[in-house]
């Protein structure tokens, strides 16, 4: 115990806000989500999970998670977006350990090292890991179906040409030969406005180009504002990282109205990649 204190953390943010803070009532609910959406287990290369409250998307991040709990893995690769503050970069986390109310998951030093040496766009910095929500809100989830797994904390800054495709290329380079132990975990919601119809356009297409693997295209639309998504650099960057990475699965779609602004619909969906 006194090591862990010893360590960098980065404690909870939105425990209580987006999910329980207690850890008997977290179980809990993670238990009522996954007995909710009915996915079978599978062994996923990777999932695309949204990061909303559980109450608006827990589901879809159990259906998500499922897809890949049968699978033995070293490590779990998350990557998201930055909601605020965009600096131009792909930040790793300076801290050691990042925790949720269930537990804790320390971060694997070596691959971190790894993606810090691929290029200049890739930096240290805890600011904007603490600031953002997008990652911590998968962990419950991942303690829950792998749990003691070490992970790779990555939020994807600026959506630029150059920081989309150096994170693909940074993915492959330090886990392209470790597929077999590692998952990767991508974070985004699949569109906000304030028209149902576009919103539910929107997400069908990217879903769409997901479903191709369509990595380039989905780049490009993100970087022309066709698309208002905000995890679809994460995305597009895995997709040029990992061009041949498997079947696409669409497990499940879901909708609901923004907190803060009640006529704004917001598009959810979860995938599985390389799914078996």
């Amino acid at each position: 115990m006194a090591d862990q204190d010893a360590k960098k953390t980065r404690e909870a943010l939105v425990d209580g806000l987006f999910y329980p803070d207690e850890a008997g009532a977290l179980e809990a609910a993670l238990g009522a989500y996954e007995s909710e959406c009915a996915q079978p287990r599978g062994k996923a290369l990777a999932i695309v999970s949204p990061h909303a409250a559980y109450e608006k998307s827990g589901s879809l991040q159990a259906a998500a998670f499922l897809a890949a709990s049968d699978r033995k893995i070293r490590r779990a690769v998350l990557v998201g977006p930055v909601h605020r503050d965009f600096v131009d970069a792909i930040i790793l986390p300076g801290s050691e350990i990042f925790t949720v109310p269930s537990g804790s998951f320390g971060v694997e030093e070596k691959s971190v090292e790894s993606l810090l040496s691929c290029g200049t766009h890739f930096i240290r910095s805890d600011i904007p890991h603490l600031e953002e929500h997008c990652l911590e809100v998968q962990l419950p989830f991942l303690g829950r179906y792998f749990p003691g797994v070490k992970i790779v904390p990555i939020l994807l800054g600026k959506d630029s040409a150059a920081n989309i495709k150096t994170l693909g290329k940074g993915l492959y380079l330090t886990f392209g030969k470790e597929l077999s132990s590692t998952l990767f975990i991508i974070t985004t919601n699949f569109c906000e406005s304030r028209k149902s119809e576009k919103a539910r356009a929107e997400a069908a297409e990217i879903i769409g180009l997901a479903e191709k693997k369509d990595g380039q295209t989905l780049m490009e639309k993100k970087l022309s504002k066709h698309f208002t998504a905000c995890g679809v650099g994460c995305l597009a960057a895995f997709f040029l990282g990992f061009p041949g990475a498997g079947g696409v699965k669409l497990l499940g779609r879901a909708f609901s109205v923004s907190d803060a602004e009640a006529d704004k619909r917001v598009e959810y969906a979860a995938l599985a990649i390389g799914a078996s």
